[in-house]
């Protein structure tokens, strides 16, 4: 959690993508708890929309991605 929160401090204007694979309940409980803690959303996207290598994953694993969208990065029209 420290180490998502320090990455999520150094750039609060930028949304964030994570892979986890799909049996991993610790790592999406984790993802769930780290975007309400910092006010966000998450939403599952499609493979390919990241390089699988920014990601360190390697197809076939079972991965799933998801971005992490941040309130602060996508204001709202007036």
């Amino acid at each position: 959690m420290a180490l998502l929160t320090a990455a999520a401090n150094r750039e609060p204007l930028r949304d964030m993508a994570l892979a986890t694979q799909d049996n991993n309940v610790a790592a999406l409980s984790l993802s769930d708890k780290f975007t309400s803690s910092i006010g966000a959303s998450i939403r599952r996207v499609n493979l390919g929309t990241y390089p699988d290598s920014d990601l360190g994953i390697s197809r076939g694993m079972g991965y799933r991605v998801w971005a992490i969208q941040r309130p602060c990065s996508h204001p709202q029209n007036e």
